[in-house]
């Protein structure tokens, strides 16, 4: 039964209303810790230059050569990455309130706004408890039939352009299929008709995110360039459409989710509790930009890579459709089924650990500190890359081979829970977690229930790191509809 499904990762992070626990280093202590290896790089920009092409596969090589801790020197200030799961718990949670988001995440203000990625403190904990509601328990039978409904969908797309043979890049229909999740679920309202133009604006903004993120001279990208005005026109057509939304909303054109009030009405029925005052369209705009971007993309990447890893994998694709065909009897998913379906989900798990949704993170230290022997000085930004932990084989035996059985209740008896962080952890875990897990098994199970499927070519598909892991060139196959 589905109540055997577990909401604890999202209840057991502190409450938003609270503040973060701080714990203080004295200056004996600091200064008895060990200094932090550094990297031998050239000074100032070397790892910059170093992590060019694939900067996931430069730090996970820098972990295996210098162990749990490594500085690098990055425009003069320090930055340490991070390999073990001690330093994961402490800085993202345990010392939480000794970290705030680094500066790599206020450089995503020109896009996000004051979104609830780029928020701190107050401001963040009072967006953290109105949206809160919208996922809680018993919100999930509707959604998952929801998912469902899209998954129906994006199986018909992928009947219909394949149904003589021909290839099909599953990348952009499953983004198609997770924005229209994301938009009915969360403000009920179908945006199908501008799905084209929603994926170039959101490959722009992730394009040109990742590159501001990694720039050495962020200025450079507010110059008046070619790259800039594609930038602000993707914002300002995907502000377009999100306040139509808003406004119609607003003025009675278009209704809540009959199922229940929808995020965007409870968001407009509420009030700041900073302020006290209504929420203001800006404010709104940031939010619901934040939660459909970057909330439907990473959601989306996920699915694909999970349908490529199980084509390169028959045994695995076997077994998945097996336990499909078992629980469904060809009927479509529900959140009642989702229990029963133990590999599809044990198959995405192993799939964000290679393809995490957030490939990394980044923490800002505001005092001195100590962890594991060493200092952490004030300033310092500290990585926490899941791409990189998710590779330790203290924790992950044959790190590079693609094996669900991990995530047996056996296999992980003696983990530790902080090895595996694929939506984060602590008081900013991410909100969405099982949103964004149910809606894997969800569509990689009607996937499977409608198509035996090929991949166009055995050549391996590159990621290309963005503040997701895309495929590179996307992910082609051919899929043959099962008798």
């Amino acid at each position: 039964m589905a109540t055997d499904i577990q909401f604890a990762p999202v209840e057991a992070a502190p409450r938003p209303r609270k503040a973060a626990r701080r714990i203080l280093t004295s200056r004996e202590e600091f200064r008895a810790a060990k200094r932090v290896p550094k990297a031998k790089l050239l000074p100032f920009v070397g790892v910059l230059f170093a992590s060019k092409p694939h900067p996931p596969s430069f730090f996970v090589r820098m972990a295996n050569e210098y162990g749990e801790i490594v500085g690098f020197d990055i425009a003069g200030k320090p930055l340490y990455l991070v390999n073990h799961p001690d330093y994961i718990q402490h800085v993202m949670q345990t010392n939480a309130g000794n970290y705030r988001k680094s500066d790599f995440y206020y450089r995503l203000k020109a896009m996000f706004g004051d979104g609830m990625l780029v928020t701190e403190n107050e401001l963040w904990r009072s967006k953290r408890t109105l949206a809160q509601p919208s996922f809680r328990r018993h919100r999930f039978d509707h959604y998952c039939n929801v998912m469902a409904e899209c998954g129906t969908n994006l199986c018909d797309v992928v009947e219909a352009e394949t149904h003589d043979g021909q290839s099909i890049n599953i990348v952009p229909k499953v983004m198609a299929a997770a924005l229209n999740v994301a938009t009915r679920t969360l403000m009920n309202c179908d945006l199908a008709e501008d799905k084209d133009r929603f994926t170039e604006i959101i490959t722009t903004i992730m394009v040109q995110s990742e590159k501001r993120v990694w720039s050495l001279f962020e200025l450079l990208h507010d110059l008046p360039t070619k790259a800039r005005a594609e930038r602000l026109q993707a914002i300002a057509d995907f502000d377009a459409l999100l306040y139509k939304v808003i406004k119609d909303r607003m003025e009675g054109r278009s209704t809540p989710d009959p199922a229940g009030p929808d995020m965007l009405q409870m968001l407009l029925e509420s009030a700041c509790p900073v302020t006290g005052e209504p929420l203001s369209l800006s404010r709104l705009r940031d939010d619901f930009l934040t939660m459909v971007l970057a909330g439907h993309e990473t959601t989306a990447v996920s699915i694909a890579w999970c349908l490529y890893m199980l084509c390169r994998h028959p045994e695995h694709m076997a077994t998945a459709r097996e336990e499909v065909d078992r629980v469904l009897g060809g009927r479509k998913p529900t959140y009642e089924d989702l229990s029963e379906l133990k590999f599809v989900k044990m198959v995405a798990q192993e799939t964000m650990r290679l393809y995490p949704p957030f490939w990394t993170m980044s923490r800002a230290a505001l005092a001195d500190d100590e962890v594991r022997g060493y200092r952490i000085p004030k300033g310092a930004t500290i990585m926490l890359c899941p791409y990189v932990m998710h590779r330790n084989p203290e924790y992950w035996p044959e790190p590079e081979k693609f094996e669900p059985y991990r995530f047996t209740p056996e296999a992980g008896a003696d983990r530790p829970k902080h090895a595996y962080f694929p939506f984060g952890t602590g008081p900013r875990q991410c909100i969405a977690n099982h949103f964004a897990m149910f809606e894997a098994q969800i569509m990689v199970a009607q996937m499977l229930q409608r198509f035996d499927l090929s991949l166009l070519t055995s050549k391996e598909v590159e990621s290309e790191p963005m503040i997701s892991l895309r495929p590179k060139q996307g992910i082609h196959f051919t899929a043959r509809p099962r008798l």
